[in-house]
């Protein structure tokens, strides 16, 4: 009976710590969890805005097809160096949203002063659009969405914290 005690104790004091150590482990993977997603979100946020940025300057026709092709290296490399939090899909839509913008770009260029017009004044499609413009535009489109929704999925996954 002298031994029951202390053996009780020491197996009441290993459950303890045991429990402390797995309630820790879980703590620690949803802080882990919880700081990806918000670095993935903010990735995919910075991401969407320098893409609409680049938007932006098509449609105001004040960059070139050099300049713009510059900056499409500029954020192949930002892709690369966010790698670590952005997926293949991500960077996937963002490479179609580059090609898309890009063939867009060099559609207007060769469009008249009235698609240019179009395309610089409207939020939505150019009016006088040809074949291959109304193509670059859905792929553009489609691209911005799979990000948007990429981003709400990010947010909506983040734990509490």
């Amino acid at each position: 009976m002298d031994i029951l005690g202390p053996v009780l104790g020491f197996l009441g004091g290993a459950l303890a710590v045991g429990l402390g150590f797995l309630q820790w482990r879980r703590t620690e993977r949803n802080r882990r969890t919880r700081e990806l997603s918000q670095r993935s979100a903010g990735a995919i946020e910075e991401l969407q805005t320098r893409l609409r940025q680049l938007q932006i300057l098509s449609r105001g026709g004040a960059i070139s097809a050099d300049a713009l092709g510059e900056q499409t290296r500029h954020l192949n490399i930002f892709l690369i160096e966010k790698r670590s939090v952005l997926d293949a899909e991500i960077e996937t839509a963002a490479r179609d949203y580059l090609a898309a913008l890009g063939d867009i770009h060099r559609e207007i260029a060769e469009a008249g002063t009235a698609t240019q017009e179009d395309w610089a004044n409207t939020l939505a499609r150019p009016q006088s659009e040809t074949e291959a413009l109304r193509h670059a535009v859905e792929r553009m489109e489609a691209a911005e969405t799979a990000l948007t929704g990429r981003l709400h999925r990010a947010w909506e996954n983040t734990p509490a914290g």
